[in-house]
């Protein structure tokens, strides 16, 4: 068995206990955000703040917004215009045939809906993976993008690293390399991975100092069916546009070139 396969195939011949971290213990925080940003905390709602914390199971819901999201680990994730992702981190001891132990934290960001950018930091002691309402990604010291909406699936797409990239419908898998691509569309298993130039992340040029003056309403006259597809705004997640710009806002384009 390679070392990829080691990395991406996670603790199959150990055992594992897992513990969902303390409700007390922040797990990342807001670095930077500009525009509509809100955080489900406890199940409340709240305008995003500039080195909000946040912890295990939290929501962060982005409108006419963009938001950085930094891990206490350096990991960063950038979230587009109307984004909604889900942290959880779990504290993992596993032991490999019952000859040895070993701690790390399993982390998840589930996107719900929408586009982001992840940039994930290698040798941390965490197991990072992503997961969209088809697909889970497992990833570990890996950079690039994944989006997702209803009627087009889910992408993934690599500029460093390697990424493992599982359909949950269907469990069949393929394995990602710098500079390639795979979707999964409906129920069927991942597209054989394919070339492609990544976009750059967007910037997110204004860092926050207080809790915006006008956080409502956060989706005015949008639904969440009605957020993506041709035609569709700055940084929404559009599969089918011929190329990410060259130029200008680099938030606006799609997961495929």
């Amino acid at each position: 068995m390679g070392l990829a396969a080691l990395i991406l195939g996670g603790w199959a011949l150990g055992s594992m206990v897992l513990a969902e971290n303390p409700a007390n213990q922040a797990v990342a925080s807001i670095s930077r955000f500009t525009g509509e940003v809100r955080i489900q905390q406890h199940g409340q709602w709240i305008p995003a703040y500039r080195t909000a914390f946040l912890f295990s199971g939290d929501q962060v819901m982005t409108g006419k917004g963009r938001a950085e999201v930094q891990f206490t680990d350096g990991s960063l994730l950038t979230l587009t215009q109307f984004c909604t992702v889900t942290v959880r981190e779990d504290a993992a001891d596993s032991s490999w045939l019952g000859l040895f132990q070993q701690e790390f934290t399993r982390r998840t960001v589930a996107l719900a809906q929408g586009k982001l950018w992840f940039d994930v930091r290698p040798e941390t002691g965490v197991e990072t993976a992503l997961e969209t309402p088809t697909v889970v990604c497992g990833i570990l010291g890996t950079a690039g993008e994944i989006g997702h909406n209803a009627s087009q699936g889910s992408v993934v797409g690599l500029s460093r690293g390697l990424a493992q990239v599982t359909s949950k419908a269907t469990g069949l898998s393929v394995r990602l390399r710098a500079n390639q691509r795979t979707r999964v569309t409906g129920e069927g298993p991942p597209e054989p991975p394919e070339s492609y130039t990544p976009p750059p992340p967007p910037l997110v040029e204004l860092s926050a100092d207080a809790i915006p003056d006008q956080p409502e309403p956060l989706f005015t006259g949008r639904e969440p069916g009605e957020k993506f597809g041709p035609g569709a705004g700055e940084g929404e997640f559009q599969v089918n546009l011929p190329a990410p710009p060259t130029g200008g806002d680099s938030g606006s384009g799609s997961v495929s070139p």
